[in-house]
């Protein structure tokens, strides 16, 4: 699994918790890639999965903001 982050301090919503909430929304699929991003003025873990699902979740709430299948 690869990791990267687009800036140095670190979000409300850690990368434990991001993952969690990511294999909540697609149980039993296997997690390629997470990375930090900003968009639109908000920080966003992308949790990308080998089967092509993404998921965006907020990184300050912790609310899944997009599932891009």
């Amino acid at each position: 699994m690869k990791t990267a982050f687009a800036q140095s301090s670190a979000p409300p919503i850690p990368i434990e918790e991001a993952i969690r909430i990511a294999r909540s929304a697609v149980p039993n699929a296997v997690i390629k890639e997470v990375e930090l991003e900003r968009e639109d003025r908000r920080l966003v873990w992308e949790v990308k999965f080998t089967n092509d699902i993404e998921v965006k979740i907020d990184a300050t709430t912790g609310n899944i903001v997009d599932i891009d299948d």
